[in-house]
Parts: structure tokens; C-alpha cells; sequence
């Protein structure tokens, strides 16, 4: 090993200047790509629609948006923002009717077009998020920092017994909200339901202010849990946040953001 390695080293020393920097970015290129499987194999495993040839569209997808975005690259948590938007894409729509869209269905090859179109929203979305994926921002208001910041403001507002607990607790936002909010909340529901709540968000135009609210309601709705638990518990019950009708949890997001509802004082 130690003769290949230097004989390696040798090689490299002969290489003129710019094949070596091609050789250095040809490697990158390659362990980057398999950091991107990796992680696109394990996004909701077991899920039929994942299979081999979803993961090589998914693949693709993200490393190409890597290399085109070079202050961002690939971050992980990204593979599960592309999933819901590859689902829609790769479902045809039940109804296929001629007067509720301008789209002829009758001739539209989802198959062929739908890898383009998950590649562009995911583009774009990504132009909405991208400053909590970069390190630079997380102490800005719209980095990853910032947001956690503005979701332990809000829920202070909302729920002042549970701010304190776990302020008590000293339990920090990065230590659950980071998945929330870089997902979209994609990881805490089952993919159907992420789908339900992205609509939401995607309708309103403060989509990052329906995302803070419907993580409050989110933590507002396992309050009793969450007073009386100690540190273990209240991790484990964020970080792994349990099964949850999404309706009751968009209800108590529209209520506290029209300022009809609020937590009754702890007993």
C-alpha cells in the first residue's frame, strides 16, 4: 500500500498543472456522487416509487444542481426536498381533463418529461432555501440559526410554559428544527401528508412564515408530553415527533396565525 501510495505521489508530481487540477476535481466529482447516493438510497426506503431508477433520476438531479451551484453544492436533507416534488412529478394526475388545465394530458409523456420538470422546481425551490444550507448565513435571519431563533420567539408568544421548559431544559432549536425547517417537515410526515402540507405552503406567500407557524403548532400539540418529560424525553419526542392526523396540525397553524388560539397557563 505504502509502495502504491507513493508511486501515486510520483505520478501526480509529473502531471502537468492543469490535468492534475482536472484529476482533483474528477475525484471530487466522484466522492461526491457517492455521498449523493447514499443518501438518496436510504430517502423513504421501502417505498416502492424510490426503486433503482427513481434513485439514478434522483442521482442526477442533485448532482447536477451541485455543480451548478458551487457556494452550495449538495448538503444533506436536500435528497429529501427533491422526494416529494420527484412523487408529483412521477404520478400523472387522476383527472385528466382538458378544461382544468392547459396541458393536453391525452399527449403529455410524464415519463419522458417528469426527471426536466422535478430538476426545474427543484431549482427554483431551492432559490426560496437556499440560505439555510449555507453555513455563512446560519446567524442571519434567514439562515438556519435564524430561523431556529424566530421559532423559539414564537412559540414564547404562544406557549410560554413550553418556551420555558425547554429553555430549562436547555434544549436548543438545532437540536430538532434544523430537520424541520431544511426538509420542509418532510421527514416528520409520510409522504402523502408532505405533499397536503406543501400545498399550503406553497400557496401562501410567506411560505417560510407557514412553515414557523405549523412548527409551533407542531410542538404546541404535544405540550403535555413535553411538560412532563425531562430532557431525554422532549429530544426524543421532537427529534422523532410522533404519528400526527395533518389536519389538526394545519387547523392549530391557522388558528395561531389569525391569533385565535393561545396556550392556557401549565396547572
Amino acid at each position: 500500500f505504502k509502495e502504491r501510495s507513493l508511486r501515486e505521489k510520483e505520478r501526480r508530481a509529473k502531471l502537468p498543472e492543469h490535468e492534475l487540477r482536472a484529476l482533483e476535481q474528477h475525484e471530487q466529482d466522484v466522492e461526491l456522487r457517492e455521498t449523493i447516493w447514499k443518501d438518496v438510497q436510504r430517502t423513504h426506503p421501502g417505498f416502492h416509487f424510490f426503486a433503482d431508477a427513481r434513485c439514478e433520476v434522483m442521482e442526477r438531479i442533485l448532482f447536477i444542481y451541485a455543480m451548478l451551484n458551487p457556494g452550495i453544492q449538495y448538503v444533506q436533507g436536500m435528497n429529501e426536498v427533491l422526494a416529494p416534488i420527484m412523487f408529483v412529478f412521477g404520478n400523472p394526475p387522476a383527472e385528466r381533463s382538458a378544461t382544468s388545465c392547459r396541458i393536453d394530458f391525452d399527449r403529455f409523456d410524464f415519463e419522458a418529461n417528469y426527471e426536466a420538470d422535478a430538476f426545474f422546481c427543484f431549482c427554483n425551490l431551492m432559490g426560496d432555501m437556499r440560505d439555510v444550507y449555507m453555513q455563512g448565513m446560519d446567524s442571519d435571519s434567514g439562515g438556519i440559526k435564524g430561523k431556529g431563533e424566530l421559532l423559539m420567539s414564537q412559540l414564547r408568544e404562544i406557549d410560554p410554559d413550553v418556551w420555558k421548559h425547554l429553555i430549562a431544559l436547555k434544549i436548543d432549536p438545532q437540536f430538532f428544527a434544523l430537520r424541520w425547517i431544511t426538509t420542509l417537515l418532510s421527514r416528520e410526515l409520510m409522504l402523502p401528508d408532505t405533499v397536503r402540507l406543501w400545498d399550503t405552503l406553497f400557496s401562501d406567500p410567506s411560505r417560510f412564515g407557514v412553515l414557523l407557524t405549523s412548527c409551533t403548532a407542531m410542538i404546541t400539540l404535544q405540550r403535555e408530553e413535553l411538560l412532563a418529560g425531562d430532557f431525554s424525553v422532549c429530544i426524543q419526542t421532537l427529534q422523532k415527533y410522533p404519528p400526527t392526523d395533518l389536519e389538526s396540525i394545519l387547523q392549530r397553524a391557522r388558528a395561531i396565525r389569525a391569533g385565535a388560539w393561545r396556550a392556557e397557563p401549565a396547572s
